[in-house]
């Protein structure tokens, strides 16, 4: 029959430290996940923010145009030309 060697004194008390460390760890790694899911969210907040001016702007120029009279003819057509 195989028995397995007693563990000595001095591995017995890691073995609190071992798990203090492992719980300092998988904290640090939540911390990390919830900063970078909060990041992502306020990017995502702020590039919705600027898509919408850039497409304000891009609107401007249509509604402070003025709009082409149906009644006179262009005349910046090169088919149109004037005589004196």
């Amino acid at each position: 029959m195989l028995t397995h060697p007693r563990p000595s004194q001095f591995g017995m008390q890691l073995l609190p430290m071992m798990e203090t460390g492992r719980k300092a760890l998988l904290a640090a790694a939540s911390l990390q996940a919830h900063a970078f899911k909060a990041m992502m969210r306020y990017h995502f907040e702020a590039l919705g923010f600027l898509k919408h001016r850039y497409e304000q702007d891009a609107k401007l120029p249509v509604i402070l145009s003025p709009a082409p009279s149906l009644t006179t003819p262009s005349t910046s057509s090169p088919l149109s030309c004037r005589m004196p």
